[in-house]
């Protein structure tokens, strides 16, 4: 719904929303092709683990566009440092079989650390300033509380995700992995509300 709305009203839109309308039509691609993948009874998570850096990427160029100047160095050597994170954990502390098998729970668990710290910071922004402004208005506003909900209520979820896939009884494991991804199903629907 938030991508049909971010389509038609695409020349409305600001710099923020535009790229928040590019994350959502990435998002719903990554979707479809995961869910082809597991229809055809293929590994999907390759799919969901390459998005995880397009997705921290877009979130940070979302901030970088909307915060003031001195922001812009802080959030690039984020992005240096995810990004040299992502490839040292895929490519070299990890197996290649690795990236197909299992959720990558060290970026996502980093990228949720970020996303929360970092919206967290413009909300202490919001308050320092003097200026009343509108925030049902404020995009970063939404985009902000949606990272926080999603990612604070998620991250136990990520931070423990390989853990689960290591339990040898197929019983408690299938069990464990219904209720996070439920809950993890919960948490995304208001993510995407939010945006």
């Amino acid at each position: 719904i938030p991508m049909i709305i971010a389509l038609t009203r695409f020349k409305q839109l600001n710099n923020t929303q535009r790229f928040l309308s590019y994350l959502l039509m990435i998002s719903f691609l990554v979707e479809i092709i995961a869910n082809l993948l597991w229809y055809q009874q293929m590994r999907n998570l390759a799919v969901y683990n390459s998005f995880a850096i397009v997705h921290f990427n877009l979130i940070l160029l979302i901030y970088l566009n909307q915060l003031g100047k001195s922001w812009i160095r802080p959030l690039k050597i984020f992005v240096i440092c995810f990004n040299s994170f992502f490839l040292i954990d895929t490519f070299i502390l990890r197996e290649i079989d690795d990236f197909r098998y299992y959720f990558n729970s060290n970026i996502t668990t980093t990228a949720s650390l970020v996303f929360v710290l970092l919206a967290l910071k413009y909300f202490h922004k919001l308050l320092k300033e003097i200026k009343y402004q509108k925030l049902e208005k404020n995009p970063l506003f939404w985009i902000s509380a949606g990272l926080t909900l999603y990612y604070s209520g998620t991250l136990i979820l990520f931070l423990l995700g390989n853990q689960v896939n290591k339990n040898e009884d197929a019983a408690l494991h299938y069990e464990i992995a219904l209720a996070a991804w439920g809950l993890n199903s919960v948490f995304n629907l208001i993510l995407i509300t939010t945006y």
